[in-house]
């Protein structure tokens, strides 16, 4: 029992120091190549082997057949790293692995995009709804004069006896004021005659700011002539 004890132990250490030489010998060999660190890691190497070669044939031989086969299996593992294959071994299978996981990715990648086609995407129905034309209201570009300053000018011009005067008040307040077209009926029925309604109409009603309802000023005359007469002033 002792001695089995005994190699056992020895396996171990030798285990331990073979792969820290195995280690020690795969860096330098990669880094430093052929120099004298790896020349002494060779030559420790060698008496490894020689030790387990000794070990092999002087004390595996005395176990019991189950123990011989477990410590022999340890021997070829120590044998295996001191000499390389084991790294050998590990860097071909991960290379092989690599390559096979690249290849199904590249064919399930293959597959994937033949199986399921983009689809083309929906098309929303969509109401384009326009929006409502604003009813545009005709604005006057300005403003008539107020009730107070043209009740003011009606008072003024009735003032004066004379129609000379009386169109003189007119001429003033056009030149700075706008009229509506009632205003200006009510300027026509200050005068008398139609010679002066045609007058006052020449002066007030390029300052008109509502036209559209103009025709009611034809009704102001009397005759079918002076009627004419408003007319074409209003179609100037």
């Amino acid at each position: 029992m002792r001695r089995y004890l005994i190699v056992f132990i020895l396996l171990s250490v030798l285990t331990v120091f073979a792969q820290d030489q195995s280690a020690s010998f795969g860096f330098s060999a990669k880094v430093e190549g052929n120099n004298p660190s790896s020349m002494a890691s060779d030559l420790r190497n060698k008496t490894i082997l020689l030790k387990l070669k000794t070990l092999e044939e002087n004390y595996l031989t005395q176990l019991p057949k189950r123990q011989y086969l477990e410590a022999s299996m340890l021997v070829e593992e120590i044998r295996d790293l001191i000499n390389g294959k084991s790294e050998v071994k590990t860097e071909t299978n991960t290379q092989v692995t690599n390559t096979e996981s690249t290849q199904s990715v590249n064919i399930n990648m293959n597959i994937s995009g033949f199986d399921n086609p983009q689809a083309p995407e929906p098309q929303s129905n969509v109401i384009v709804t326009e929006p409502a034309t604003p009813t545009i209201q005709s604005v006057p570009a300005h403003e008539p004069m107020n009730s107070s300053a043209f009740g003011q000018l009606v008072y003024n011009i009735e003032d004066e006896a004379f129609a000379d005067d009386q169109l003189l008040y007119v001429r003033t307040a056009a030149n700075s004021n706008y009229f509506s077209v009632t205003q200006i009926e009510q300027l026509l029925d200050i005068f008398t005659f139609a010679e002066e309604k045609l007058t006052c109409l020449r002066i007030t009603y390029p300052k008109v700011v509502n036209k559209d309802n103009s025709f009611t000023i034809i009704s102001h005359f009397t005759y079918e002539d002076d009627k004419k007469l408003a007319q074409s002033i209003i179609n100037q």
